[in-house]
């Protein structure tokens, strides 16, 4: 009888990992998902007024978030604010 090797004793062992799964793949959104983040910021950004010059680097750095996403459905950044 053959002794498993360590390494082999290791991967026995060890469970195996699972693929990563990211909460957004692409832009597809329904129309009540996008009236509901369109509240909750309208709420939100009257209760924390923010300098232009911070939501200039806030917008910039969402477009280049969701352009990063690619077009998989014709919704825009301009249709979510």
């Amino acid at each position: 009888m053959v002794q498993p090797t360590r390494k082999q004793e290791t991967q026995a062992t060890q469970p195996q990992q699972k693929e990563k799964v990211y909460k957004r793949t692409s832009k597809k959104m329904s129309p009540q998902q996008k009236e509901k983040i369109r509240q909750s910021l309208k709420r939100f950004n009257q209760l924390h007024p923010r300098s232009d010059s911070y939501r200039k680097k806030i917008s910039d750095g969402c477009k280049k978030y969701w352009d990063a996403l690619g077009q998989k459905d014709e919704t825009k950044i301009e249709d979510l604010i």
